[in-house]
């Protein structure tokens, strides 16, 4: 007896702008990230949700209105769709589990840390080039189911404002139920 409702991404909404170029089109989840990262900090953040893809999302502030502004983001693979693309397409790997290493001695542990490598330099690529943007360093929160296992390789980048947050996009659309009225 309980309706659904559907979430999509709007041009705005809770004081957030989409820039993207077609706002209907960005994902409900990432959207509903934004909208709540923006609610918490108001300020330039790179919005991070590691699943099954890696969403990385920068937040601006608009020189317009004063409220925040998606600018754009980047989406690839996540840890297993990278881990499974190397077993599955490249001869003589077999998948063996791996561990994050300085220096990694096995096929597991580089394969592994070569896929958290990646993630993190992609992070760290948006959290350079919003910084430049924005003139100051940005906010970093992670999500996801291995938003966890990200903060362990991004630490080593001496990133400053670090937050692992695994419920952003339920706390996004508990603030467009507020707006909207309807129940989510």
């Amino acid at each position: 007896a309980i309706s659904a409702h559907w979430v999509k991404a709007s041009p705005k909404a809770c004081g957030v702008t989409n820039s993207y170029q077609f706002p209907d089109r960005l994902g409900s989840d990432r959207w509903a990230a934004l909208i709540a990262a923006w609610q918490q900090y108001q300020e330039p953040c790179v919005v991070v949700n590691a699943g099954t893809a890696l969403t990385v999302d920068a937040l601006g502030v608009s020189q317009e209105d004063g409220g925040g502004i998606f600018l754009g983001g980047l989406i690839v693979p996540g840890l297993r769709l990278m881990e499974a693309s190397l077993v599955a397409e490249t001869a003589d790997i077999s998948h063996v589990s791996g561990g994050l290493q300085l220096f990694p001695t096995s096929t597991g542990d580089a394969i592994y840390t070569g896929a958290l490598t990646a993630m993190a330099g992609a992070v760290n690529s948006m959290l350079v080039r919003l910084g430049r943007y924005a003139g100051r360093k940005p906010h970093c929160i992670l999500s996801g189911g291995d938003g966890l296992r990200l903060q362990e390789m991004l630490v080593r980048f001496d990133i400053e404002q670090l937050v692992v947050n695994e419920y952003l996009v339920l706390q996004g659309l508990r603030l467009l139920e507020e707006e909207t009225g309807t129940s989510a």
